[in-house]
């Protein structure tokens, strides 16, 4: 509502990131902030927020924003519409709201209190009380999806990576800024104690100067290719694949495994590669700057997927460190310095 403070927002955002820092990377959005931390909020400043992409991702974010006393979930979206009413059934119970929509054979509104679901993630954006959203959706629809939301006045939680290409990524801050807005992306390492404390290490000089960081993030296995399958019932496929060029619907591509196609996302460098290089660069003082060459070799078996199964990526700095991203190893960050090393994982 326009109406309603820019300290409403900040506190919004203050909870999302404090609450964040009490939870491991698993339970990653707002936790139970106590309201002495902030004051009681009024109930005219309760943030009504939307969510869209409601996968296992997003139902995870959408759970827990029902821990926060000032947050209110009024709407939900998703192309496939089982996620969609398996979302809205979750919230029907937390909210306690009576779900009877037909009655003589006649629909009737929807009762007062109601979480409202759209097929159409534009209709979330179109409705005037909605403050902000959390957008979980596959990594190509991340741009088209952020813009279109900062465009329509509210701020956004993202989740990681940003964006599928570094254009995209651009964009998405270029909008952002000319609409006055406030964008959070999910890099949850950032609010767990392990990777703080390592950071709060090499930044301090406690390891002396560093020679060098390793990303260890994993590779993938190939799977053989399985046949193409009638499109399941509820799920609007096309719209799915909205910006990605067209193909007919495999269970391979459509959600958790659509990570695996440079169609839809980067494998595991834009997955956990996501993670673990934003963490390099925080240790290293790097928020606002990047790697001056980027050099590697990437290897990808025939399969199913596209993406690179093997890879080993060196990231010089113009101070001469380098930040070596590999698919070999465990899954964590190493700083090397002249005084020792200290690894931090998850």
């Amino acid at each position: 509502m326009k109406s309603k403070s820019v300290a409403s927002r900040r506190v919004f955002l203050k909870q999302f990131t404090v609450a964040s820092a009490g939870v491991g990377i698993g339970s990653a959005f707002p936790a139970i902030v106590p309201n002495y931390v902030f004051g009681k909020q009024a109930p005219s400043n309760t943030i009504i927020l939307g969510n869209i992409g409601l996968g296992w991702r997003g139902m995870q974010l959408m759970s827990d924003c029902l821990h926060n006393p000032n947050v209110r979930v009024a709407a939900l979206a998703d192309y496939d519409c089982r996620f969609l009413m398996n979302a809205q059934n979750h919230l029907d119970d937390a909210y306690d709201t009576p779900r009877i929509l037909v009655k003589d054979n006649r629909p009737v509104p929807p009762p007062e209190g109601a979480v409202d679901a759209y097929h159409d993630y534009r209709r979330v954006l179109d409705r005037k009380d909605i403050d902000a959203v959390v957008i979980a959706v596959p990594d190509h629809w991340h741009a088209k999806t952020s813009i279109d939301a900062v465009d329509a006045g509210k701020d956004v939680y993202g989740e990681k990576p940003l964006s599928l290409t570094i254009n995209q990524g651009r964009a998405m801050v270029k909008a952002t800024r000319a609409n006055g807005r406030v964008y959070q992306v999910g890099s949850q390492q950032r609010s767990d104690a392990t990777f703080r404390r390592a950071c709060e290490y090499v930044r301090s000089g406690r390891l002396g100067k560093i020679d060098w960081v390793k990303a260890e993030i994993g590779g993938i296995d190939q799977v053989k290719p399985v046949p193409d399958e009638p499109v399941p019932a509820g799920l609007d496929w096309e719209r799915w694949l909205g910006p990605a060029p067209y193909v007919p619907y495999n269970p391979l591509r459509c959600h958790i495994e659509f990570r695996w196609f440079f169609e839809y996302s980067g494998g595991k460098t834009t997955d956990w590669g996501a993670h673990h290089c934003d963490i390099a660069q925080w240790g290293l003082g790097r928020e606002y700057s990047g790697p001056r060459f980027v050099d590697g070799k990437v290897k990808t078996k025939r399969g199913a997927f596209n993406v690179f199964m093997d890879f080993d990526f060196t990231l010089t700095y113009d101070d001469g460190v380098e930040l070596l991203v590999t698919s070999k190893g465990g899954n964590g960050v190493t700083f090397h310095g002249e005084k020792g090393e200290i690894f931090c994982c998850t």
